[in-house]
């Protein structure tokens, strides 16, 4: 099994990423020792390749110290991540994502500028939480 790790919310283990911005019923909540699967169909959930490359992302300044958490976790899936939206468009492609579903058509993003995920970020169809890393 490949190691990788998951930042989420201390208090709720909740979703936690820098475009934090989106409705509260699209956010993942996890489970210690369960499979959890992304609430929007057909998305992925994200996790990091390494611990370190973990513990650089909750450095920033984005994230107060003493609610965010780390865990070792298995993933089914994993690809890397090379890409994401800029965090203060985060509005717009969210609504586009979401009309695009709603009318089952495919949609254009192309106006959504992109940025370098955070180093080793993959992506997974599910994660299961094994243990909080300290």
């Amino acid at each position: 099994m490949t190691k990788y790790f998951k930042v989420v919310r201390s208090y709720d283990l909740s979703s936690c990423c820098l475009n934090d911005d989106f409705p509260n019923e699209f956010r993942v909540f996890y489970k210690l020792n369960e499979w959890v699967s992304p609430v929007i169909e057909n998305t992925r959930l994200f996790v990091f390749k390494t611990l370190d490359d973990a513990r650089c992302f909750i450095s920033s300044e984005y994230f107060s110290h003493g609610t965010i958490s780390i865990y070792e976790c298995e993933v089914k899936n994993p690809q890397k991540v090379k890409y994401m939206a800029r965090v203060y468009l985060i509005q717009n492609y969210w609504k586009k994502i979401f009309e695009a579903r709603k009318n089952k058509k495919k949609t254009d993003l192309y106006d959504v500028i992109r940025y370098d995920t955070p180093k080793n970020t993959y992506s997974a169809t599910q994660i299961k939480l094994l243990r909080e890393v300290k």
